[in-house]
């Protein structure tokens, strides 16, 4: 399986509120949903010459530039993210159930092919393994908003979604912690607004604190598969 570095155009795209849809709606009407929602997917990478490098739970990632370059990798990954929203808003059964939060991302990977299958994969600091956010607001589900209280510690539960990442020996994981992934998801500009309604100019900078201690022991919870 050998190795070369490439530079390539990650898209990765997720469901808003997939949460609370799967709170709402019987299992299997969810899976009809999510399983148009990936056919379109699949459609319109393969349209713009990108390749499906895997779904995460209720996400997609493509990878354009690989194995073919076409020298405008970038452009095709943002017309593939528009065409992809275009094409669920217009959907007669996704259109105003499923909103995409999307990100395009551009930078050198190590890429991994099994030339065999075809099949590959893709590392760097243009991919990440799995992402989550919570809005603060939100943190017991969309339907109960409630601000927080400055200095008062509050508990937060990040679902990562579901992956599986292969580590070899000796390799770390790496945590980033951050209070915006803009533009992945939109700003939070602290206004106590409504989200999109407000604009940078009313933005309001917060400081937060992680706390790791005996009695609020901040925690990542990692399952471990046997490699068989």
């Amino acid at each position: 399986m050998p190795e070369e570095r490439k530079l390539v155009t990650i898209l990765f795209a997720d469901v808003t509120g997939s949460t609370e849809l799967g709170e709402s709606l019987d299992p299997e009407d969810v899976r009809a949903l999510m399983g148009r929602y990936y056919a379109h997917a699949q459609r319109v990478i393969q349209e713009h010459g990108g390749t499906l490098e895997k779904f995460i739970g209720d996400a997609v990632m493509a990878v354009f530039g690989l194995p073919r370059a076409h020298g405008n990798d970038a452009e095709r990954a943002l017309a593939a993210a528009l065409a992809l929203r275009e094409a669920i808003a217009t959907d007669p059964l996704l259109g105003g159930r499923l909103l995409l939060r999307m990100g395009v991302n551009t930078g050198e990977v190590v890429a991994t092919s099994d030339q065999a299958s075809g099949d590959f994969l893709v590392t760097g600091d243009a991919v990440n393994v799995a992402d989550g956010i919570v809005r603060a607001r939100y943190r017991d589900g969309s339907t109960e908003p409630e601000f927080i209280s400055p200095g008062v510690p509050i508990r937060y539960s990040l679902d990562l979604w579901h992956t599986a990442t292969l580590f070899k020996a000796g390799h770390r994981v790496r945590v980033d912690i951050s209070s915006s992934n803009f533009p992945h998801f939109d700003r939070n500009l602290n206004t106590g607004a409504q989200i999109g309604s407000d604009s940078l100019d009313e933005a309001v900078v917060a400081t937060q604190t992680i706390l790791h201690d005996t009695a609020r022991p901040s925690r990542i919870i990692l399952s471990i598969l046997p490699a068989s």
